[in-house]
């Protein structure tokens, strides 16, 4: 089992040495015995309980290690430094590997265009502006095109987090963000998706060739979990009794690696019938003690191999080591299904299909808990996109309303007929 990193948290109850970094220890008779160690300033707690994450590592830390610290004055201390020290909290906060790929990857772009050398408090808010308006993307597929705005924003959020902390643990006297707004991200400026129709996705499934994608497919598009929630499912989190898929962490074992909810929301959700049924035909066929619902034999072996050289080198697990060629895959089956695209294909646009199917029938607060969202915000700015059809709908459901209310010796089946023409002819339009 991997040891815990050591943790950094607030005692309020005590003002002369409030920062507490807690951490655990196994003792010779195998129990884990807790340990704390207090602080008065939150930088000189960030140091230690640095230091002692590498010991539970296995690392050896010299006694006369430098540490970093602020150099000469206020706002002396290298930018490197800094940037060092604080990925390193991040760490220890619990936020997943995946993010703090991110964060490396906009913090090294700021170390890059100023330099490791560079004083952190020397750093203006018209070089933060000329910063980012000279980034570019770095994938090999877009190379050098502009950032989009999405992007933009993201690296001024985790600048602005950094430089925040910067202040607050006393390296600088003034963030330098204080000047950098966010651009507006309109509905044109976001990358597209490829909506799957319940057509399309019944003509993928006829195209797939075993019993274990099909239900893949049919669970991601009827559920919407997310790629990693999918592939880490255990037979059991898949009640086929009660018709639920259930959400929830695991922790580690020698054999497999830990599985974390993101946001830390448990949540089950109803799995329709046709995907109950895929379902069904894939557990049938799982040999006894099979851990994973979605993943084969073979590539169950693989994942043993995986999670122990991670764990040997101190890593972090990401969800995205389960599987492999998803994509690939996938596309293969939309192009053998003859399915004109509306943009690009995506394991992730099932997700997204079935959050733009839910909004048209559930209440956001509902949808919001089904898909694992932290905020509203985030299912109404994302998945809930109005286009024709729910135009009709909408009109559709206002009649039906009338009708009832106010004219009750009046059939609905009298109007359908009308706005099933008014459909087609907007679907022919579009």
């Amino acid at each position: 089992m991997r040891p815990r990193n050591a943790s950094v948290v607030k005692d309020p109850r005590n003002p002369t040495r409030p920062w507490v970094v807690r951490w655990s220890e196994s003792t010779e008779d195998g129990m884990r015995r807790r340990k704390r160690k207090a602080f008065p300033k939150q930088r000189e707690a960030d140091r230690y309980a640095s230091r002692k994450t590498r010991e539970l590592r296995g690392e050896v830390v010299p006694i006369d290690e430098p540490t970093p610290e602020p150099v000469g004055g206020l706002g002396d201390t290298p930018l490197g430094v800094f940037v060092d020290l604080y990925q390193d909290r991040r760490k220890m906060d619990g936020i997943r590997a995946a993010t703090i790929n991110i964060y490396r990857d906009n913090l090294g772009r700021l170390v890059k265009w100023f330099g490791e050398g560079r004083s952190i408090g020397t750093i203006t808010t018209d070089e933060v502006s000329s910063f980012l308006s000279e980034q570019r993307i770095s994938l090999n597929t877009r190379k050098d095109q502009p950032l989009s705005k999405s992007s933009r924003n993201g690296i001024v959020r985790d600048l602005g987090t950094m430089f925040s902390h910067a202040k607050d643990w006393g390296y600088i006297a003034s963030s330098p963000m204080s000047g950098i707004r966010m651009l507006r991200v309109n509905e044109d400026d976001r990358r597209g998706w490829h909506y799957f129709s319940p057509t399309g996705l019944n003509a993928i499934i006829d195209e797939a060739l075993t019993s274990r994608e099909k239900a893949v497919y049919a669970i991601l598009y009827g559920t919407g979990l997310r790629f990693g929630e999918a592939f880490s499912r255990h037979p059991d989190d898949v009640d086929l009794e009660t018709q639920y898929v259930h959400v929830r962490p695991r922790e580690a074992t020698d054999d497999t690696p830990p599985f974390r909810v993101k946001d830390h929301e448990r949540r089950s959700i109803p799995i329709p019938a046709f995907a109950v049924e895929m379902v069904a035909k894939l557990k049938a066929t799982l040999p006894k003690g099979h851990p994973y619902l979605f993943i084969t034999p073979e590539r169950c072996e693989h994942i043993r191999e995986l999670w122990h050289k991670v764990s040997k080198q101190g890593g972090e697990w990401q969800n995205r080591m389960m599987v492999n060629n998803t994509v690939r895959d996938l596309k293969r089956y939309v192009a053998r299904a003859g399915i004109t695209l509306n943009g690009p294909v995506t394991v992730h646009a099932l997700r997204k299909s079935y959050g733009r199917n839910g909004a048209r029938c559930l209440s956001p607060d509902v949808l919001k808990a089904y898909m694992g969202h932290s905020d509203v915000a985030t299912t109404l700015t994302y998945y809930s996109k109005r286009d024709a059809d729910d135009d009709v709908r909408a009109r559709w459901a206002l009649d039906a309303m009338m009708i009832g209310e106010s004219m009750p010796g009046l059939k609905l089946s009298d109007v359908q007929s009308d706005v099933r023409t008014e459909n087609d002819q907007s679907r022919k339009a579009s």
